[in-house]
């Protein structure tokens, strides 16, 4: 689910960093640790550099 929610929002925002995106998903509802959203972008950004 987040996942999805930070590759939607990573493709239409790829300036984004992990700070900005914890801030988009506060606003979506969900709490997340920063370190999580880092941890996330780059398993997102590894799948779509392969």
């Amino acid at each position: 689910m987040l996942r999805r929610l930070i590759d939607e929002e990573y493709t239409r925002h790829p300036f984004f960093g992990s700070r900005k995106m914890v801030i988009f998903l506060k606003t979506m509802g969900h709490t997340v640790n920063r370190k999580r959203v880092q941890r996330l972008m780059r398993r997102v950004n590894a799948l779509v550099t392969q």
